[in-house]
């Protein structure tokens, strides 16, 4: 089999090939949407920007469509392209062909539930951050960019039928869960890897990345702690399937939390659940529980990995 064209480059070579094919891969999706979306939707192309305003809900399913769009062309196609370009075993290179015992998806799927209460507590500790005086006209931006980003998140959640759910869990959860761990865990990761000689340093670089992409300053904190956590458990499972199920859980519960319990005193309870004084002795619980699992996680998948290579060799 031929070499691939850039298996053998510098990590930095990689990186730069990287970021052109999301460039391109995002441009022509970009054209795909729009050509798709203007019948489809029966809008005009000069009457396109202002069909994407969030305060009109009639405008919703283009939103979500153009999304969609967004987050194949960004997310889910440029892993796919660089893995054929990176590896003459795409498959093996994304990590997409290791298979875990059931337990290990458990533990994975118990780390998350256990650690939301910690991630909540991160997230109100990073809405009480602010910037310098200095910073001041900066920080109103970002402010009012993070309020956008709340209305929009707001109104792609704000479905009232189970085929609306449906919808939602696919474009908030799975398809999120996907693209972004493989972009993120399945090719950065590997490629800070190669780079740094050190996995440590690779599983928090693409974690910082993964968090910054989001433009998100007062949830840069939680979620950079997730791709982190999601980090250790690709590196540790050698599974891209393992964090791409645990952020689907992630993703896909605060899909239905709103569907199920939103508008009630309970839904802001469980948003709260964490971040106040009445509810801290969670905090300490979900540390201790996560951190436990955590480390049969780690036990279990260093049995199991082992286990593989030595059949391998043999």
């Amino acid at each position: 089999m031929k070499n691939p064209l850039f298996e053998q480059s510098h990590p930095f070579t990689k990186l730069l090939f990287l970021f052109f094919i999301i460039i391109g891969s995002f441009l022509i999706f970009l054209v795909i949407g729009l050509i798709t979306a203007i019948p489809f939707f029966g809008i005009t192309l000069s009457s396109f920007q202002s069909a994407l305003n969030i305060n009109n809900p009639d405008n919703i399913g283009l939103i979500k469509y153009m999304q969609f769009i967004q987050h194949m062309g960004i997310f889910v196609v440029p892993p796919l392209i660089a893995a054929y370009v990176f590896s003459k075993y795409p498959k093996s290179y994304l990590s997409a062909d290791t298979k875990s015992k059931f337990p290990v998806y458990l533990l994975a799927a118990g780390i998350i539930i256990f650690a939301i209460p910690f991630i909540n507590y991160t997230g109100a500790l990073n809405a009480k951050m602010s910037l310098p005086e200095s910073f001041a006209g900066f920080e109103e931006k970002i402010k009012a960019m993070e309020e956008s980003a709340g209305k929009m998140t707001e109104a792609f959640l704000n479905v009232k039928s189970i085929g609306g759910l449906f919808i939602n869990l696919i474009i908030v959860a799975l398809l999120p869960a996907v693209g972004e761990e493989f972009l993120f865990r399945g090719v950065l990761l590997k490629i800070f890897k190669e780079w740094t000689k050190n996995k440590h340093a690779a599983i928090l670089i693409s974690a910082f990345l993964f968090s910054a992409v989001h433009f998100q300053f007062y949830g840069f904190l939680p979620r950079f702690l997730l791709g982190a956590l999601f980090g250790y458990l690709f590196v540790w499972s050698k599974n891209i399937w393992v964090p791409v199920t645990v952020h689907f859980i992630n993703n896909g519960l605060a899909v239905l939390l709103y569907y199920f319990m939103h508008d009630t005193e309970l839904y802001e309870k469980a948003d709260a659940f964490g971040t106040d004084t009445a509810t801290m002795p969670s905090v300490i619980f979900s540390v201790l529980f996560a951190g436990m699992f955590l480390y049969l996680f780690y036990k279990l998948t260093k049995i199991e990995t082992s286990t593989v290579d030595s059949q391998q060799e043999q």
